[in-house]
């Protein structure tokens, strides 16, 4: 299920940039880069939260204080894509 795979992987204790293995740093790059190029499509992006909110499922954290990240709106490689309308 989608839900629970986006779930698994926010809810993960993040490591820092010292977590990362050289080829994922450059995947996060690029997709930053990607978006910054193209503003209208990054608009289009919502946090994980509230992709998970639109349907109809809880997020769910090892620790109830930490969420996956500020409600951003126009956020960007963390965020998953809207579906056009």
């Amino acid at each position: 299920m989608v839900a629970r795979a986006v779930e698994d992987v926010f809810s993960e204790v993040d490591r820092g940039p010292g977590g990362l293995e050289p080829q994922d740093a450059a995947e996060i790059l690029l997709v930053a880069r990607w978006f910054r190029l193209r503003p209208r499509e990054r608009r289009r992006t919502l946090s994980p939260e509230r992709w998970l909110a639109e349907k109809g499922a809880e997020p769910r954290t090892a620790d109830p204080t930490r969420s996956f990240g500020a409600e951003r709106g126009a956020s960007g490689p963390g965020s998953l894509l809207r579906s056009r309308a």
